[in-house]
């Protein structure tokens, strides 16, 4: 699914991250661990197109991203989030999940005016999964809560 082949990645002299390999099949957690200043984030900028590589090469299920802007690795489907996350303290926490949904159709105005059902429809199946996500993460019962509120 993700593979990343002799990555490295140099800041004028600094080497951030030097000859990294990786082969990650689809699962529902993987976890990348290490110190302070080992070269993670600068390895997710790497693979999610936040800064262009040096030497090596990234795939995302067996095409070659390497290169690719950002916006075009996020609609292929790998995305990433930032470390200094926060919420939107006046929505719900179902309605904070919502906005992370990318591209959704009700954000064109033409589709608001000529296909309705369609907006209806991704909205729901949007909803549910989100949903899906809170009760995976046992916040359902905080679906309707303003994310401002919880602690």
């Amino acid at each position: 699914m993700l593979r990343v082949e002799k990555i490295t990645k140099r800041f004028g002299g600094l080497e951030a991250v030097c000859d990294v390999s990786l082969d990650l099949k689809r699962t529902p957690i993987t976890g990348l661990v290490g110190p302070n200043g080992s070269g993670k984030t600068t390895l997710f900028h790497i693979i999610t197109g936040f800064y262009h590589i040096d030497k090596g090469r990234t795939f995302f299920n067996d095409k070659e991203i390497s290169g690719f802007p950002p916006h075009v690795i996020s609609r292929m489907g790998l995305v990433r989030t930032f470390q200094q996350t926060r919420v939107l303290p006046f929505l719900s926490t179902r309605e904070n999940l919502l906005c992370a949904v990318p591209t959704q159709k009700g954000e064109q105005l033409a589709s608001l005016f000529f296909r309705p059902g369609t907006v209806k429809r991704e909205e729901k199946q949007n909803r549910a999964r989100a949903d899906e996500v809170l009760a995976l993460i046992r916040l359902a019962p905080l679906a309707d809560e303003l994310s401002g509120q919880l602690s």
